[in-house]
């Protein structure tokens, strides 16, 4: 399978696990905020898998390309259609956080931020690749270091991935510490530090890593 099928795969189940999650909201406003965190983080998983194909689709040398730059319009058209819908959807859900959780939102706001950095270079590299691509004589040359850039940013992904699954789980652990434990702001510091130099010490892993 080559990478732009791969990506191309990707989106299609990440797309259709929306569309299940949008349609099976629940009514119970405590259930209705959890389904509408998971429908908020898939469409953060599907918005770098659409950016992921669409470089895939522009470096493409082979005759589907055609087929694939087709099927990425559609995929778009489909996840912005999907993002109003939750939209809607999230409209009457009042989320609040609690006080205690505030460091672990400041390592998702990080997150956030270190997913918009990596659109922005994926974008970058899309043009960089575009002007190698005019320049004859260097063409394979470019196509090789292109391909390493490639798996690069596919570990990167796949790192940012970890990093939010493991945040999701701190994240329920917490929730579940602050109903175990009700008052005691003292312990929730101390599970709190511990959550943060865990995102530490991942993300200095894939730094190391990338």
């Amino acid at each position: 399978m080559s990478d732009v099928e791969y990506y191309n795969d990707e989106v299609e189940k990440v797309l259709e696990d929306i569309e299940c999650l949008l349609g099976e909201l629940p009514s119970d406003p405590a259930e209705r905020k959890v389904a509408a965190r998971a429908i908020n983080t898939h469409l953060r998983r599907a918005k770098k898998k659409l950016s992921a194909l669409r470089l895939e689709v522009n470096q493409c040398q082979t005759a589907d390309k055609p087929v694939f730059s087709k099927k990425y319009k559609q995929h778009q058209q489909q996840y912005t259609f999907l993002e109003q819908q939750a939209r809607k959807a999230q409209s009457s859900v009042h989320f609040e956080e609690d006080e205690e959780v505030g460091g672990l939102e400041g390592a998702q706001c990080n997150l956030r931020q270190g997913i918009q950095i990596q659109d922005q270079s994926l974008a970058a590299i899309q043009r960089t690749n575009q002007v190698l691509v005019d320049t004859e004589g260097i063409a394979e040359h470019t196509e090789t270091t292109l391909a390493t850039q490639s798996e690069q940013l596919r570990e990167i992904d796949e790192g940012i991935t970890e990093v939010g699954a493991e945040l999701q789980r701190a994240k329920a652990d917490i929730e579940w510490f602050v109903r175990r434990s009700g008052r005691d702001r003292i312990q929730i510091a101390l599970f709190v530090a511990i959550v943060v130099c865990i995102v530490i010490i991942i993300c200095m892993k894939i730094w190391y890593k990338g």
